[in-house]
């Protein structure tokens, strides 16, 4: 071996430090064999460096070839990224880097798209895991099957969640080796030597036990979430059916000792209407679902209802933002006026067909119904987005304002109001 080639040997293996010494140890075998075999043809070194664009160049290859093999090893998005970044500052020719540019620009975008995917579905399976925590502790430990069936939900969901991400991962993967071995390709391509070929990377990791994992995990929540009628109720719920096991309740009070009413649900509809002839009695009607409790208060003149979740369903505030198929119903013997009636709801649509000299009704979404009953009254109506309804004519503001005389309030969040 020459001087020379000692050399360029000698700053080939210091431009390569940084990678393995087998790694180094291979290319410099591979090149002190090349340049060997060029002496033989008559042509020295120097011109065979020449024609290889120098050590520089050389290692510029090499170190990229090497991050696109180890990219392939570890899979990943900042590995794919990077070794993208690496393969193409590797490649000397303009026209060979834009060529792959083009080539490898889709398939790394949908790489990067499967990947988020992936890291989404993942984050996924996180939150399901921290809400069924927190159900968990606002439901009763009395309540043990129900507590398991949440569990078992949980469960379920986390582990599906899992394993479509583990699948887009895969996925991801794949493509991501499939445009590394294109930009591999196009280095060696470029290069007149070549560079020492290295085994295809072995494919580590189990992920066919991850995705056993996953399975018995999800089959084990399915079994779980059965073993209560939890899944049924929620269901039910939120596709607006009437429970089954609904307990019926009533309370009646003479109207001399009430001056104000005020009724408050979750997410029951509200009904106040008047009491049919000879009716001498102030009614309160409460269809009451296991989910649900509450107990009608009198103090000082005013009757008060406040409906609030018995801690049996977990999430209830949120499952409160759907209609429910409950009524709280108020009948009002006929000549009684209360002196205020105030009734809100979460999302329970409200009904108002009796006398009051003040009455105020709110509530998130649903219809509120007003009937006035001929009586002339000042009312106020305020629904955005929603309609409001005059008479059988739609309004187009959001705010409506007429009469006058004792006031009426209406006030819906996402609703539609119907005066009458």
């Amino acid at each position: 071996m020459t001087d020379s080639l000692n050399q360029i040997l000698a700053s080939l293996r210091a431009e390569l430090a940084d990678l393995p010494e087998e790694a180094i140890r291979r290319t410099i075998d591979f090149y002190e064999e090349y340049f060997t075999d060029a002496l033989e043809t008559g042509r020295s070194e120097e011109e065979t460096l020449v024609r290889l664009g120098g050590v520089k160049e050389i290692a510029a290859h090499v170190l990229a070839e090497a991050a696109l093999s180890g990219a392939e090893l570890k899979p990943g998005p900042l590995s794919l990224t990077g070794a993208l970044r690496r393969g193409l500052r590797g490649l000397a020719g303009s026209a060979a880097k834009a060529s792959l540019v083009v080539g490898a620009a889709v398939p790394y975008s949908l790489a990067l798209g499967c990947y988020f995917l992936a890291v989404t579905s993942f984050a996924v399976a996180l939150a399901v895991v921290a809400l069924t925590g927190f159900g968990l502790q606002g439901m009763p430990n009395a309540d043990a099957m129900s507590r398991v069936s949440l569990a078992g939900v949980g469960l379920l969901c986390a582990a599906a969640a899992i394993a479509v991400g583990l699948g887009v991962w895969t996925a991801a993967g794949a493509i991501g080796r499939v445009t590394l071995k294109a930009l591999r390709r196009g280095l060696r391509r470029e290069r007149e030597a070549g560079s020492p070929r290295e085994s295809a990377p072995a494919r580590r990791g189990k992920l066919w036990i991850a995705f056993l994992a996953c399975g018995l995990a999800a089959g084990l929540g399915a079994v779980g979430a059965f073993l209560s009628d939890l899944p049924l109720r929620l269901f039910s719920i939120w596709n607006s059916m009437k429970p089954a096991d609904l307990v019926v309740r009533e309370w009646t009070y003479a109207p001399e000792k009430i001056r104000e009413i005020e009724i408050r649900t979750m997410n029951s509809a509200i009904v106040v209407e008047t009491g049919a002839s000879g009716e001498k009695l102030i009614r309160l009607i409460r269809e009451e679902p296991t989910w649900l409790s509450g107990t009608p208060v009198l103090e000082n003149g005013r009757l008060a209802f406040r409906e609030v979740s018995s801690g049996t369903l977990p999430f209830m505030d949120f499952i409160a933002r759907h209609e429910g198929m409950t009524d709280v119903r108020i009948t009002i013997p006929r000549g009684y006026r209360a002196r205020s009636l105030s009734l809100g709801s979460g999302s329970g649509a409200v009904s108002v067909a009796a006398n009051a000299a003040a009455v105020r009704v709110e509530n998130g979404s649903g219809v509120i119904r007003f009937e006035s009953g001929g009586a002339t009254r000042r009312i106020r109506a305020f629904a955005k987005p929603g309609h409001i309804v005059v008479g059988g004519k739609i309004q187009v503001s959001g705010a409506y304002e007429s009469g006058s005389g004792s006031l009426v309030e209406l006030v819906s969040g996402d609703g539609t109001i119907d005066i009458r």
